[in-house]
């Protein structure tokens, strides 16, 4: 069995913020649906264990573009690869707050370039990512978001 959601209930419309975490089987329309019928959720926290994440991401950040309300995404996922991650979530235009977890120890995450990120999400003003990076990634991370910082600041300053 499967979690759904039913079909346009009214309470949908009440919800702002919802956390989902567990070894739980979804629909495949369910964040969709839950995208599209939760107009004012501004609040999304989700923990997907490893054995069932890798299904649910891609419908979590497309679902999620859908969304006009939506302004603090949370994720805790092992294995992110943070290239497509990004590119998926720069069009997600009202994001003002993004925290991406991957828990996992044993593997060193590679970080990809967040420019189009920043520049696509006029009101992002926090990305927090927690990822056991190797110390070249780390340096390569710190270098972009400086850049980026500084090229904000321009921006800000009408520079």
């Amino acid at each position: 069995m499967s979690a759904s959601l039913p079909s346009k209930g009214q309470y949908f419309s009440k919800i702002t913020f919802l956390s989902l975490c567990g070894a739980i089987k979804y629909n495949t329309d369910f964040f969709l649906n839950l995208f599209q019928w939760c107009h004012n959720l501004v609040t999304l926290s989700i923990e997907l264990p490893v054995i069932t994440s890798g299904r649910y991401v891609y419908d979590i950040l497309h679902g999620l573009q859908v969304s006009q309300s939506m302004k603090n995404f949370r994720l805790v996922v092992k294995g992110i690869n943070f290239k497509p991650f990004f590119d998926l979530l720069s069009k997600c235009r009202n994001l003002e707050n993004i925290f991406l977890i991957d828990p996992k120890q044993w593997y060193h995450c590679e970080i990809a370039d967040p420019t189009s990120l920043i520049q696509s999400c006029a009101k992002l003003y926090n990305v927090f990512i927690e990822a056991p990076f190797s110390e070249k990634s780390q340096t390569k991370q710190l270098q972009w978001f400086n850049t980026l910082k500084k090229v904000v600041r321009d921006l800000t300053l009408g520079l």
